[in-house]
């Protein structure tokens, strides 16, 4: 499913009663050239585990879970979380959570904090230029 298609995007937001929501900062990825770009960027290594927050249609999700590292899409939005079990029903490596990720303790299940898998986390922030949210990339070995 092209996740940067508006026809797609507006058919799944039709098919489940949703809209982009402001007060929770939805904007889509609609360029597959950006999208490539936040995956080069993103430096996945075998081993690795994401945790996105506010994975919204599950566009980057898509992307990110063909590398078969495992994820963690925590999203708020119940008609998102529902729009992600249809749009990465196929990935076996990415468990969704419907919550407020400000509410989540993550445990990576390790108590080494020398682990040696990093954690990347994928979220967005307030554009202090715009005003408007990007989406962030990180990579964090203490997270």
């Amino acid at each position: 499913m092209d996740l940067t298609n508006k026809t797609v995007i507006k058919d799944l937001l039709k098919k489940y009663g949703g809209t982009a929501e402001k007060k929770f900062g939805q904007h889509f990825i609609l360029s597959k050239k950006a999208l490539a770009k936040m995956i080069a960027a993103a430096e996945i290594k075998k081993g690795d585990t994401i945790v996105e927050i506010g994975p919204g249609l599950g566009t980057l999700t898509q992307e990110l879970a063909k590398s078969g590292v495992k994820i963690t899409a925590i999203e708020k939005d119940p008609i998102m979380a529902a729009i992600l079990n249809e749009t990465l029903k196929d990935f076996k490596n990415v468990k969704i959570i419907k919550a407020d990720a400000r509410q989540l303790s993550i445990n990576n299940g390790s108590n080494d904090p020398k682990r040696s898998s990093a954690t990347h986390r994928c979220q967005t922030a307030p554009d202090e230029s715009s005003g408007r949210e990007r989406s962030i990339l990180r990579r964090s070995k203490n997270y």
